[in-house]
């Protein structure tokens, strides 16, 4: 039987005007759908009654027949696997995009289009999450997680039954849903979300039965309660003539007015009644969409993909009572294109129109209002090209003052002088404007983001027309990455592999190879329908525009183009700008840089970071197009100004001076960067010797803030430049060689540190000699990889080769030599012979006390030594005495936030944990603490180290689920930092299980 609308209004006399009814609910208020089982059917998954296998009159209750299936399934969590099975449990996104798409024509996919707030459903399959792509998902009792997704003009789902991806959380047998609904008055999660739906909200029933079951019984007796009250209701309900006066009866008692219809049962009943339902929201969407007021829009892009949030935040913004709204962004973002969809959303909602103006000039406009004019009959098109522009501009007004319910759209908008003529603020009616302009008139301004990444992935395999063949997609995320997610340069894109048919893959080849003059072929036109300029054009008058307006501006934006894109500290071109072959223009200071910011914004060719008024972002296709402006006239001065900034402003050690660790990671990915950059540039070795140069300190900066793996890739780029330079067997070489391997001895991967100490040693016993002091250093470093691994005999036969070679190298009382002693006496302090430790750090010591000096921040670290002994023999008061020496050193020479300081609060913790005295030891371990989160983070191994110490004190007290905490703490940071199979990971592991057994045996 073939349905029609009409057929459905003539089986009852109240459903036209219960239709009425839903459709005026709908414009003033908007409806809640609530969405039954038998909306999901068309996308090929079983009713409830055919997955239970209850034939069609089989009078059983669904509920007992589930309970019955789950006892014989063998308990109802198993069960509850064969729903999620049945309902997509083990379903692959390309499974659920295919079911998706077969219902795009059917009821269930007319939601999205009808319904972009709230949507509740008992369905237990994940259908409408793949509809509402981004949607928020909801649950009973998560109304705060509800509440935010509207507020923030999100989709939400609001899933009541419980979802296949947590079979525990379904809802399906007797036992389940008198849990949900009990008879007591007990409120249930269930029981509040029903009333919350009840009192705040008019639901429209869809693909639901609205039978007697426990949600309608439930419904009914909430209706008792006077919040419930006054608030109607609406379904479409599909029952036979004879049922209808009762049906009719019993729901508006519930406050429910249903359209009633009867249609013919036939064997594919469910899709009989999802038919109905479908014609019905066909016919809604009709009335409130498909009567198109006059317009001038360009057509509808049909390519269009994501920016819901954008576009419901625009319709909230005019809900509000806001006549305008500018829309800006950097140009190819997308601004043109969103506005275009939004106006074509809501074409109905304007009687007397939307009109589409080109507001690049003022003759654009004038043109634009000419041909307005004509359309809606004020100007004769045979004479309007007579008009002067002030009578032209004076009918304008007139027509907007007498036709207020219209949209206008000013397309691209430059100078706000000009349009504001023709905007007339004091008539009524919506503005809607796109601007690069971030500031344009104090007006509320929505900044269009760029697309998220599965905006983009969608946009590529719909504009490719590849969305249906899976086996295509390879690539594509890379693609979208590549191109930073930008919309007109993956339409661009798009159109360049559509027109040659080219792989996603096989372009990105093309882009590793040849960079951004893809987007400057013939075949990477974008469609004109839709846009008028390429990328590069488009960015090309921006630039042409801030040179013209100020040029020291301009230079500096030349220069960024060599940096990291996100978070470039300003502040360090103002530090350094002696160095910037410009700043003859105008001297750069704090004026300069507000006015670099304000002028950047105009033209969204930047965007701020948080709150900090000297860090901004730039996308990186800009600067990539901006150096290639550069390649274009061969033109290197500003890769070599942003080089020789950044190499002047990283750091080049982090003994003594603060603040160096904050600096670094400031600017550390930026020198980075720009050292790269500079590299490729060098042509002789003068340069290439400061780029390893540069690679050397940005890598030692990476050791110190703990980002070792990173600092090896520094320090491998660094190897490279030195063997091209100085060769792979020279000394200078050697000393990368022995970055790299140090970098891995901090890593625990102590294999690799010695195989490239001894690639670096050598090379310097054949170049410099065995007893050469760079050699004798390398010695002692080999020295220090075998106490790692423990081995000490290996330790100790490096450390006298070291010794011999440092008394040889620099001299007996020197204090390099003294560092050596030092390593002798910790060797043997591990070992617990402690007189032979005191023996050697005596000698050290000695030579420490006349240089540096006793007040030497060395010398200090040699007391805390002796007093760790100390405190290991007992010598509790001696010990102590050495730590306040120490500290008091540090103190006069570092401050007192250092994190030199928190090693000594450390040790002195320890003693007073060694002591018993774990009050005092919980104090000082906790300064420490506040000083290394300060000064080195929270994630550092100096500061793990602290909590270790805590851990372990909590542990002797006996305070055993504390410990056990805080280990799992240094764990989490160990494994982090070096990995799973560290020793200190390990170490903290065993510790953890110790702890444990202890629990047990209580």
């Amino acid at each position: 039987m073939h349905l029609t609308f009409e057929d459905i209004m003539n089986d009852d006399a109240d459903n036209i005007e219960i239709y009425r009814n839903i459709l005026k609910r709908y414009k003033d208020r908007g409806l809640v759908p609530f969405v039954g089982a038998g909306l999901s059917v068309p996308a090929g998954f079983p009713s409830w009654r055919a997955f239970l296998d209850i034939e069609k009159d089989d009078p059983s209750d669904p509920l007992d027949v589930a309970s019955e299936l789950s006892t014989k399934r063998g308990g109802e969590h198993l069960f509850q696997i064969d729903v999620a099975n049945a309902f997509g449990g083990k379903f692959l996104p390309a499974d659920w995009n295919r079911r998706a798409s077969r219902v795009q024509n059917e009821a269930i996919g007319l939601l999205p289009k009808l319904f972009r707030g709230v949507v509740i459903t008992t369905n237990f399959d994940r259908l409408l999450e793949h509809l509402y792509s981004g949607a928020v998902v909801a649950h009973p009792g998560e109304y705060s997680k509800l509440n935010r997704a509207v507020q923030m003009g999100t989709s939400a789902i609001l899933k009541l039954h419980g979802c296949v991806l947590k079979p525990d959380s379904i809802i399906l047998t007797r036992e389940s849903y008198s849990q949900a609904y009990p008879d007591t008055d007990k409120k249930t999660d269930f029981i509040i979300a029903l009333e919350k739906i009840l009192t705040n909200q008019t639901v429209l029933f869809l693909g639901c039965s609205l039978k007697d079951d426990h949600t309608l019984k439930q419904w009914a007796k909430m209706l008792t309660q006077p919040e419930g009250e006054g608030i109607e209701h609406f379904a479409i309900v599909n029952c036979t003539k004879t049922e209808m006066p009762k049906k009719r009866a019993d729901l508006g008692e519930m406050n429910i007015f249903p359209i009633l219809y009867n249609h013919i049962r036939t064997d594919d009943d469910d899709k009989e009644n999802h038919d109905a339902v479908r014609i019905i929201l066909e016919r809604l969407y009709r009335d409130t969409n498909g009567g198109q007021p006059l317009n001038n829009l360009p057509p509808k892009n049909p390519y269009f993909t994501g920016r819901e949030n954008q576009l419901e935040g625009l319709q909230k913004t005019f809900d509000d009572m806001h006549a305008i709204r500018v829309v800006s962004g950097l140009g190819g973002v997308g601004k043109t294109q969103t506005v275009l969809e939004y106006a074509h959303r809501h074409l109905d909602g304007y009687g007397d129109g939307v009109w589409w103006l080109n507001a690049e000039s003022e003759l654009d406009l004038m043109q634009g209002c000419r041909e307005v004019l004509i359309k809606v009959g004020v100007l004769d098109e045979v004479k309007a090209s007579d008009i002067k522009p002030d009578e032209l501009l004076n009918r304008w007004q007139y027509w907007l003052g007498e036709h207020r319910k219209r949209l206008l759209i000013f397309d691209n908008a430059e100078s706000e002088i000009v349009v504001e003529r023709y905007m007339s603020k004091k008539y009524c009616g919506h503005v809607l404007l796109t601007t690069r302009d971030a500031s344009w008139g104090g007006e509320p301004t929505m900044g269009l983001p760029l697309m998220s990444e599965s905006e983009a992935v969608e946009f590529l395999l719909k504009r490719t027309g590849r969305k249906e063949q899976q086996h295509t997609w390879a690539g594509v995320e890379d693609v979208a990455k590549r191109l930073g997610y930008l919309p007109l340069a993956l339409e661009q894109a798009a159109a360049y592999m559509r027109n040659v048919e080219w792989s996603f893959s096989g372009y990105l080849d093309m882009l590793s190879g040849h960079g951004l003059s893809t987007l400057d072929k013939d075949y990477a036109k974008p469609d004109e329908k839709y846009y008028k300029k390429i990328v590069t054009t488009t960015w090309q008058i921006s630039f042409d525009k801030i040179k013209r307006e100020n040029n020291i501006v301009s230079e500096l934006f030349n220069v960024f183009a060599y940096v990291d894109s996100n978070n470039i500290p300003l502040e360090v071109f103002v530090e350094h700008q002696e160095l910037m072959f410009f700043v003859d223009l105008q001297k750069i200071d704090k004026l300069c840089i507000v006015d670099a910011v304000a002028l950047l914004l105009r033209y969204s060719l930047i965007e701020r970071e948080g709150k900090d008024d000297y860090l901004i972002n730039i996308h990186r296709l800009v600067q990539e197009i901006v150096r290639d402006i550069h390649k274009n006239y061969a033109d290197t001065s500003y890769v070599t100004c942003c080089f020789k900034v950044l190499y002047k402003a990283v750091p080049k050690n982090y003994d003594s001076e603060r603040g160096t660790r904050p600096l670094f990671e400031r600017v550390a990915k930026h020198a980075l960067a720009a050292t790269k950059y500079y590299e490729n540039t060098c042509d002789n070795n003068a340069t290439q010797k400061i780029v390893g140069e540069a690679y050397h300190f940005v890598g030692l900066g990476y050791i110190e803030t703990t980002q070792f793996s990173t600092a090896i890739d520094v320090y491998n780029s660094a190897a490279t430049v030195f063997e091209k330079v100085w060769g792979k067997e020279q000394p200078e070489t050697a000393s990368i060689y022995g970055n790299i391997a140090y970098t891995y001895e901090q890593q625990g991967k102590f294999d690799e540190a010695l195989k490239w100490y001894m690639k670096a040693l050598s090379i310097k016993e054949w170049m410099l000699g065995k007893k050469h002091q760079s050699t004798a250093i390398t010695y002692n470093n080999i020295a220090n990889v075998y106490q790692h691994q423990g081995n000490y005999s290996m330790a100790t036969e490096w450390y006298e080769k070291a010794l011999a070679a440092k008394e040889e190298a620099f001299g007996k009382e020197h204090p390099n030599t003294a560092i050596t002693y030092n390593n002798i006496a910790i060797t043997h302090s591990i070992q617990g012979d402690y007189d032979k430790a005191l023996e050697w750090y005596d000698k050290a010591l000695t030579i420490l006390k006349r240089k540096p000096g006793k007040e030497h921040t060395e010398t200090a670290n040699t007391y805390t030594n002796i007093a760790l002994v100390y405190s290991e023999q007992g010598r509790y008061v001696e010990a102590l005495e050495l730590c306040d020496k120490a500290l008091t050193i540090c103190e006069s020479v570092l401050g007192k936030e250092h994190p030199n300081i928190a090693i000594k609060y450390g040790s002195i913790a320890y003693v007073y944990k060694q002591q018993g005295r774990f009050d005092e030891a919980l104090k000082w371990y906790s300064k420490a603490l506040t000083i290394f989160e300060k000064t080195l983070g929270k994630e550092h191994p100096e500061t793990a180290a602290t909590y270790c110490g805590i851990a372990n004190l909590y542990e002797q007290q006996g305070k055993y689920f504390d410990a056990v905490g805080v280990y799992e703490e240094v764990k989490a940071i160990y494994e982090k930092v070096f990995g799973e199979k560290h020793q200190l990971t390990v170490s903290v592991q065993v510790h953890i299980a110790r702890v444990i057994d202890k629990v047990r045996s209580c």
